[in-house]
């Protein structure tokens, strides 16, 4: 295990950059719905939940709908927890929340296009590295890292940052 972190210490801080950098972000705006492109995917994953269906579907979605299918385990967790921790005291509060506190769910989709923001970082890694060396996977993955256009859209659920 030290010798995993031994070799790969440069990338492991330079991942751990990346997740703060996107994490501080996540809240802004909050609990408004300032990004437009965040509520009908946020809707859609939280109507298949509410009707237990796969459809992923509402009024006006033109979204694709593979982002409402990767949000749908971070969100039923989040309710889940949610319902045992006492912040849903009830179904009936978790229905309430969803129609008149949409953007107490931000975050939680937000917090995902965090996971795939650091992810791409590694994945930039894993190409320069295997195309070109370990210097070259390093530097990529740092300036990515750091890159404000791709950090800012880190921020936020929208369907082309994930």
């Amino acid at each position: 295990m030290i010798k995993i972190f031994k070799n790969n210490w440069a990338i492991l801080i330079i991942l751990s950059v990346a997740l703060i950098i996107r994490i501080v972000g996540i809240f802004y705006a909050f609990p408004l719905m300032v990004i437009s492109d965040e509520t009908p995917t946020l809707l859609a994953s939280l109507k298949m939940i509410g009707q237990h269906s796969l459809r992923a579907a509402t009024l006006g979605y033109y979204y694709p709908a593979l982002l409402s299918y990767i949000y749908l385990p971070f969100l039923a967790l989040f309710l889940i927890i949610g319902r045992c921790t006492g912040l849903f005291g009830s179904v009936d509060a978790m229905k309430e929340a969803v129609l008149l506190n949409l953007g107490l769910f931000i975050p939680v989709v937000r917090f995902v296009s965090v996971i795939f923001g650091t992810a791409s970082v590694y994945l930039v890694y894993r190409i320069g590295l295997r195309l070109f060396n370990k210097t070259v996977g390093l530097l990529s993955a740092w300036f990515m890292a750091i890159s404000y256009f791709h950090t800012s859209n880190s921020h936020f659920a929208q369907t082309w940052t994930v």
